[in-house]
């Protein structure tokens, strides 16, 4: 059961009052279970060790990019279902969040950050907005009439214009589908925990927003730095407290503006517009793979050093308190050793004088530098141009250090001190001679890289070499751990290698000796001979080692993974049973291996199998609980029987499939189709992919739905999740009970047929109006977001999300979104600033999350 973390407010959380007669510990616990299944999938595709033809043992058949969409997906449902959990009553809004782990959520939508798949969240603008009670229209026509006497009007008017709409325009944080893994601030609404009303005092107000505000952060938000709530805002001290507790910020650029604000308190920031008075800029986002460093997408850098001649920067002087972040991110360009040394003072300053922990700094170095020194960060990532050769680097307490050299770079010198992980990235055929830097390195990986001695990797736990020309050969990592050479060069014939886990891609006739290896991968190499000298495996794969004519002797091996079938006869199959847990064949490119040899794999065994359907010609055994089936002619599809929760993929060639064939492809867990002419209905898959494919399909109980190009008439029930990638003129003529459609680049002439979708999202799409837009059931989401524009006249849609509740006028909306496109050249729709709703609190929300978009 998880207790109150200690460094969250000391106000004391009521275990009692929270619904269904469980404390909000109890729920809490409930919570975390929501999301332990996609934590547990993450740190298994992060850690886990590729043994498959291209696939990771236990999801052979299913493709890269299917499980991407669905990984992520999940993620976002995980925390959209605890933050909904959240929303459910008073009790669990004010207490469920304090009572999970600190940062539970940050770590749940994937960015490409530093090489690697980390995770964060970043904004920059903060207001949480909700439902304003409901007042009396004369008082609230006094208070427009007093706003005027005082503010001359101004104030006056942009409440007219951002009330309007407001009302049911309430949803869970995460309707954007997913926003980011937490909550959109702009696009939060809340009508159960009633915040305070219209006519509170500012200071109530105020507190209850910093308390909102630290709830995200406690979660995991990380805010950019020149976050207008927080440079503009008076700050009391307990919320600076809290704040430096479990406070997240990442500096883009490291402005003097930027660091002023978090060490002494002022900061030199633009003037906020009108309109803006509580923070709400524009610009939520996440790190994508486009961005080289930290910093907030879509978000105008408000640093103090950018200005045009034709609109001055107003600027004014704000004294607050100095902050200080629990943790902070950093990125920086340098050109030389001068500004690089004021980088790294700025950065100390925060470590010391503030005790911040720095997460990730990414240094773009544009010039040679004489020395790089880094001390107390947990992963750094230098990207160096053509010239910009660094003569040393020291780096002391870091976890990960990426380091993209320069064309020019000769030697790897310097002091890595409790450096846990390196990876060094060079061009093709780039020489290094010298990489005694990293001697003290428990983890190495080198790509591309030419005349390398790997003396000083021969004490390292792991080194994985890609494409890496080795000057002395390999014997000095034979004593590696694990040890993983791909496409190398060097490698001594007759390679004696005592690592537990060895994987082997490309090389030359050798002979391979593994007397302590338990996790063996071997693909694509001319390797003669394979002597293993362990009983217990957990892995052995082998893939296409054309020279090794029989199985290497082993006693017993939890996971087989073969690609041959020279020898794969009734008696070797037979002898496996009793010593091999998991069966993998790859005979997909033999039409000469009958699978009817498969029965003589006992029941106990799993086998996974892709063959040719021509060589399937009957039910296959029990055993067999995943096969690729890649038919080459019509005449074939029908010769497929399999039984039924399998994963399944055809690969055809415009092949008709029609019923009774159809039948063939359902209720099976994961089903993929190439080039297909389909007529009939498909139920109870579990996930379904269809590229290329022509027709009409009805698809029933489905739990993922993917359509790739083609022109397919699509109707979709009770589907849990779809999306449709590129297709031309999008025909989809009915829907009912689909929890999320997604459309990424398509055509939309007609939306009527979206009626049972809960929430819609368009990506880069084109379409002409919403006229058509099935806004009958509420709650229903939809969002518009990339780049969207008209079909005939080119107009740009701006980004936003609705969310219709019961009582709002449909034609209403459907005029304000018709109303809402504007011409290309008017300017980049997507910052949010061209519309009054754009601060949330109208039925239109602008936001800038990437909730959606293509990554994969």
């Amino acid at each position: 059961m998880t207790s109150q973390p200690s460094s969250v407010p000391s106000t004391d959380i009521n275990t009692s009052a929270a619904p269904g007669g469980l404390g909000v510990h109890e729920w809490a616990c409930v919570a975390q279970h929501l999301l332990a299944q996609q934590f547990a999938r993450i740190n298994q595709d992060r850690e886990g060790f590729d043994d498959g033809e291209g696939y990771c043992v236990g999801r052979a058949l299913q493709e890269d990019d299917v499980d991407a969409d669905l990984l992520s997906a999940r993620e976002r449902d995980g925390a959209r279902a605890v933050l909904n959990l959240m929303l459910s009553c008073r009790t669990l809004y004010n207490e469920l969040p304090w009572a999970l782990p600190k940062w539970y959520l940050a770590h749940l939508v994937r960015t490409d950050m530093l090489g690697q798949r980390h995770t964060c969240y970043v904004s920059g603008a903060w207001l949480d907005t909700f439902q304003w009670e409901e007042e009396e229209p004369q008082q609230e026509e006094q208070e427009e009439e007093g706003g005027e006497e005082n503010d001359g009007g101004k104030d006056s008017d942009n409440r007219r214009e951002d009330d309007k709409g407001t009302k049911g325009s309430t949803g869970d944080p995460l309707a954007c589908d997913g926003a980011c893994g937490l909550a959109d601030p702009r696009a939060a609404t809340h009508s159960i925990s009633a915040p305070p009303s219209r006519n509170s005092s500012s200071s109530s107000m105020h507190a209850w927003l910093e308390d909102r505000f630290l709830v995200h952060s406690w979660l995991g938000a990380t805010w950019v730095s020149t976050c207008q709530f927080l440079a503009f805002s008076p700050r009391t001290p307990k919320f600076m407290q809290a704040f430096g507790r479990y406070g997240r910020i990442t500096f883009r650029g490291l402005s003097t503006a930027d660091i002023f604000l978090w060490t002494d308190g002022t900061a030199q920031l633009p003037r906020p517009q009108h309109g803006d008075e509580n923070g709400d800029g524009n610009g939520d986002g996440q790190l994508g793979e486009g961005d080289n460093g930290l910093g907030d997408c879509g978000t105008p850098a408000n640093n103090g050093d950018e200005r045009t001649e034709e609109e001055p920067l107003q600027t004014f002087r704000h004294k607050n308190p100095a902050m200080r972040p629990a943790l902070f991110m950093a990125q920086a360009g340098v050109e030389d050793q001068a500004s690089l040394n004021e980088v790294m003072r700025r950065i100390e300053t925060l470590q010391e004088q503030h005790k911040c922990t720095c997460d990730r700094l990414f240094l773009c170095t544009h010039g040679p530098l004489d020395h790089v020194r880094v001390r107390d960060a947990r992963h750094v990532h230098i990207e160096c141009a053509d010239d910009a050769v660094i003569d040393s680097v020291e780096l002391h307490n870091v976890v990960e250090l990426h380091w993209h050299l320069a064309a020019d770079q000769r030697y790897l010198r310097g002091t890595l001190d409790n450096v846990r992980k390196v990876k060094v990235f060079g061009d093709e055929e780039q020489s290094i001679s010298d990489i005694n830097a990293l001697a003290n390195v428990s983890d190495v990986t080198l790509m591309r890289l030419d005349n390398v001695s790997a003396g000083p990797l021969a004490h390292a736990r792991r080194v994985v070499l890609y494409q890496v020309e080795l000057a002395s050969g390999a014997v000095c990592l034979q004593d590696v751990d694990h040890l993983e050479l791909h496409r190398c060069q060097g490698i001594d014939s007759d390679f004696t290698c005592n690592a537990r886990a060895f994987k082997l891609d490309g090389g030359m006739q050798l002979n391979i000796k593994l007397p302590h290896a338990t996790r063996v991968h071997l693909s694509n190499t001319d390797t003669t001979h394979l002597d293993l000298g362990f009983e217990a495996l957990d892995v052995l794969a082998l893939h296409r080692c054309d020279q090794l004519q029989t199985l290497p002797a082993f006693g017993r091996v939890d996971v087989l993974s073969l690609s041959f079938v020279t020898g794969l006869d009734a008696a070797l199959l037979r002898s496996l049973n009793g010593r091999v847990r998991t069966l993998i064949i790859n005979a997909a490119h033999d039409p000469t291996f009958d699978l009817s040899l498969l029965e003589n794999v006992s029941a106990d065994v799993r086998v996974e199998v892709a063959a040719d359907g021509c060589n399937i010609r009957r039910p296959l055994p029990a055993c067999v609980q995943a096969v690729n089936v890649d038919t080459l002619s019509a005449q074939h599809v029908p010769d497929v029987a399999v039984a039924s929760r399998l994963q399944v993929a055809f690969e055809t060639a415009h092949n008709k499939l029609a019923q009774p064939t159809m039948a063939l492809l359902c209720n099976h867990e994961h089903v993929q189709m190439y080039g297909c002419a389909m007529e009939g209905q498909v139920h109870g898959v579990g996930q379904l992919g269809l590229c290329g494919c022509e027709g009409a399909v009805s698809v029933q109980g489905a739990d993922f739905v993917k359509v790739d190009e083609g022109a397919l008439t699509l109707t979709l029930a009770d589907v849990r999740r779809a999306r449709l990638i590129a297709i031309e003129h999008v025909r989809v003529p009915s829907t009912s009970n689909v929890t999320t459609c997604v459309l990424d680049g398509c055509q939309i002439e007609d939306w009527s047929g979206f009626a049972g979708v809960r929430r819609l999202i368009v990506n880069a799409c084109v379409f002409d109006n919403v006229d058509t837009l099935p806004l009958t059931a509420a709650p229903f989401t939809f969002q518009m977001r990339g780049e969207c524009k008209t079909i005939t006249t080119n107009k740009v849609w701006p980004e936003f999300t609705v969310i219709f509740q019961e009582g709002d006028d449909a034609d209403d909306v459907r005029r304000e979104l018709n109303e809402s496109a504007v011409d290309d050249e008017e300017g980049d729709v997507h910052d949010g600033e061209e519309e009054e709703e754009g601060n949330g609190e109208g039925r239109l929300v602008y936001v800038d999350d990437d909730d959606e978009r293509v990554e994969e």
